[in-house]
């Protein structure tokens, strides 16, 4: 990457376009214009969690004080993202566009930063297009509809900026800018682990001398082996996210990484042309020996690594905040190649590449937005219908998901901390059991509906449900085995081999689980009951245990 595209652009509109100033107002209406219907937009997804954990700590209790950071989050270290919503709640409130104004603004940012990147080695029109590539990608457009991924953001933005400060370092002799690079890369390690890595691709930057790049790259150094006794005082561990099992399928990881191409663009002949293209010019410029094989591998390195833990559990099945990384750096290396190819092989045939290729992403990102738009609707009407709802109103998830139970309370809490004048909402109810022994003569139950994509009243439907429920309810074999302990819960449950087990956790709601695993759990205590649904239609169900880990931390049962 020595410099492949510093060749002028000789045309006005060329020369006025990549002026610093016009390219960002360029940048800014392009982003206002693909991803300012997120301005409409309501709560979604974690959105009630974050704002629960941020209206109730300070800054400095959830960056410095372990037991209160791994609350958010027993497998990540990301204390920025309740920094994220914290600021946004003093300056905003309940005003969900706010967020997402900050989001926009962030992402712009970055777009901006990737530009100014990118000029350091290759000619501005290039670096345009790839600050262009990365807006359009879907990727960002999940960043963009995602209050919850805001240290996603954030990160991605301070680590652009650390690297624009260190390569500017390198080439200057500058150690203030290596210092001011630095202070980045911290910012972007309590963002999120996915960006801890950059420190591996310093030495390979096409700058100065290996020397120069280590010396320079000290500092960064220091920062990266804080954050290793950091995490470790915290987590407990370097590695793993939510798979704390140790299981790592080989054949799964593979499976998934071929995929992230069509990820990015998609899984039809659009996207399978995008990746022909990208595949051909890649191929090209290797034979030509014009590509830093050693530079490519450990960027690929850095961007895929972090993503093995989550390929068991949660899965990566679309180009969500995951790929938000992978989206970036792929963004840079086609506008790297793009320059290659205009300089040394055909303006016109680069150009034409370029625009099929955004095109097909900006169509892929239209697709994906809707889908990511059908996903947040339960959500989002549900968060509208709670922050809006009366004492006298009852809330149930159609199927008693943990999730609605974890996150929807988050954000009624978070809006009578701010308003404590705010009338009384209506209480989720997480099973069956507790909704049999409401007295609906005063109350009356709303869940959310596929059908009218809103929430209803179905409390006439309750007589019916319960009964079924009961009729399904019976005595039958199951035994548990549960343990909390060093952040992690450890679990076993049978006879069964085949139905589905289910944990009814903190009175929240059902949380599906294998029959044996483990999973992060930050807290100290534990409660609920096991449910086991079989294949033939019956359930049965243990009876309620509560662990404590600083007293009792395993609960055995069974009946035979």
């Amino acid at each position: 990457m020595e410099n492949p595209g510093l060749k002028p652009a000789t045309s006005h509109w060329q020369n006025t376009l990549t002026q610093p100033a016009i390219a960002s107002i360029f940048l800014a209406l392009l982003c206002l214009g693909l991803h300012h219907s997120v301005l409409s937009g309501g709560w979604r997804f974690d959105d009630g969690d974050h704002l629960n954990f941020a209206s109730t700590y300070a800054p400095w209790q959830y960056f410095l004080m372990p037991e209160i950071t791994r609350l958010q989050s027993g497998a990540n270290l990301t204390p920025w993202n309740t920094l994220f919503y914290d600021i946004n709640l003093s300056l905003f409130g309940l005003n969900p566009t706010g967020f997402y104004m900050h989001q926009l603004m962030l992402i712009w940012l970055t777009s901006v930063a990737t530009y100014f990147l990118l000029k350091l080695w290759i000619a501005p029109l290039w670096s345009l297009m790839g600050a262009v590539i990365f807006l359009v990608g879907a990727p960002t457009v999940h960043i963009a509809n995602e209050i919850m991924t805001g240290h996603y953001a954030s990160g991605l933005l301070f680590t652009v900026i650390a690297l624009y400060a260190y390569v500017r370092a390198v080439r200057e002799q500058r150690v203030s800018l290596a210092l001011i690079g630095t202070l980045f890369y911290l910012l972007a390690v309590t963002c999120k682990e996915i960006y801890v890595p950059l420190i591996a691709i310093l030495p390979f930057l096409p700058v100065g001398t290996l020397k120069d790049r280590l010396r320079f790259a000290l500092p960064f150094s220091f920062v990266a082996l804080a954050y290793i006794f950091w995490r470790l005082h915290v987590l407990g561990r370097l590695f793993g996210g939510y798979n704390l099992g140790g299981n790592y399928d080989f054949l799964l990881i593979i499976e998934t990484f071929s995929n992230l191409p069509f990820f990015l663009f998609g899984n039809h002949l659009a996207g399978k042309l995008a990746v022909i293209i990208i595949g051909l010019f890649i191929l090209y410029w290797i034979y030509r020996r014009q590509v830093n094989l050693k530079l490519t591998a450990v960027a690929l390195g850095l961007l895929l690594f972090p993503l093995i833990p989550l390929v068991n559990f949660p899965g990566i099945s679309a180009p969500d905040r995951y790929l938000y990384f992978i989206g970036w750096g792929l963004a840079l290396f086609l506008a790297y190649l793009f320059s290659l190819s205009s300089n040394k092989l055909n303006t016109q045939l680069a150009w034409l590449a370029g625009i099929i290729l955004i095109s097909i992403s900006w169509m892929h990102s239209r697709e994906e937005q809707q889908n990511l738009l059908n996903m947040a609707m339960p959500t989002e009407k549900s968060y509208e219908f709670m922050l809006n709802s009366h004492a006298n109103q009852v809330y149930i998830e159609s199927n008693f998901n943990y999730y609605f139970g974890a996150v929807l309370p988050g954000a009624v809490a978070t809006q009578k901390k701010l308003v404590p004048s705010s009338p009384d909402r209506a209480r989720i109810v997480p099973d069956m059991e507790q909704l049999a022994a409401i007295d609906l003569t005063h109350v009356s139950v709303w869940s959310y509906s596929d059908a009218c994509r809103c929430v209803e009243d179905v409390t006439s439907t309750l007589p019916a449900r319960v009964a079924d429920y009961h009729n399904k309810l019976t005595q039958r074999a199951l035994s548990v085995s549960l343990h909390i302990e060093n952040l992690k819960a450890t679990w076993h449950f049978g006879p069964y081999q085949d139905g589905e087990y289910a944990i009814m956790i903190n009175n929240q709601g059902f949380f599906p689980l294998p029959r044996s695993g483990a999973h992060s759990y930050p807290r100290k205590t534990l409660e609920g009951y096991i449910l086991y649904k079989s294949p033939q239609g019956w359930i049965t169900k243990s009876p309620q245990f509560h662990i404590d880990a600083l007293s009792q931390s395993k609960w055995e049962w069974s009946r035979r």
